[in-house]
């Protein structure tokens, strides 16, 4: 018997308080399922009542809904575990399809919350790196006379207005070094944005990492 395809209908779901659980309604899995609800809580207690209290307590949410004339019945929030525990044995001619179609829901949900936690570890440490770039500037800062420092605004004024360090040094009588040394402790301050490298110092930064990734670094 050929399966009918199912209409495109986006799978409802709701994170636990973790912000990072996906879970669905057992009200949308009875519908979904062409099942009664209280058949599907008839099957939830019977879950509860032969797999570990631990595991039942952290895929099988309690919640509640209001029915069409008002009154406040119990349904459940449904973990991927939980949903796999509940579907197994249903079956029917769309049963399969319905059963991919929240596994791909819960694929997606889970796969976005793993990229925005990885997006958020960068972000951070970004932000640890910023903040340790400027503690150690801010440290060697600490460290310039009163003539140090009114140098360090002269070098960075001249550096943008676009003089390059070579100029930068003609004009306070200092070596080209010494100004790129002020520029990296500028930057450290936050004084100026951070150094955009070239194409080469970025080919050169890439060829490093690969070697240290080949020994293990």
């Amino acid at each position: 018997m050929a399966t009918e395809t199912l209409p495109q209908t986006v799978i409802s779901v709701e994170f636990l308080s973790d912000g990072e659980t996906p879970t669905v309604s057992s009200l949308e899995v009875a519908k979904h399922f062409q099942k009664k609800h209280k058949d599907i809580l008839r099957e939830i207690e019977r879950i509860r009542s032969i797999c570990p209290k631990l595991f039942f307590g952290r895929n099988f949410t309690p919640n509640e809904y209001k029915d069409s004339i008002g009154r406040t019945l119990p349904c459940y929030r449904l973990t991927r575990d939980a949903f796999s525990l509940l579907a197994m044995g249903f079956t029917g001619k769309n049963a399969i399809q319905w059963k991919l179609r929240y596994i791909e829901a819960f694929n997606a949900l889970e796969a976005a919350v793993l990229e925005n936690a990885r997006s958020a570890a960068l972000e951070q440490g970004k932000a640890l790196a910023l903040a340790e770039g400027r503690a150690e500037g801010a440290k060697a800062a600490m460290s310039l006379t009163e003539f140090g420092k009114k140098q360090l605004t002269r070098i960075v004024r001249y550096h943008k207005l676009g003089l390059s360090n070579k100029e930068v040094g003609k004009l306070l009588d200092i070596a080209d070094k010494y100004v790129t040394d002020r520029l990296w402790l500028a930057r450290r301050l936050g004084l100026l944005p951070p150094a955009r490298l070239s194409a080469r110092q970025r080919e050169i930064l890439r060829e490093g990492r690969a070697v240290n990734a080949a020994k293990g670094v």
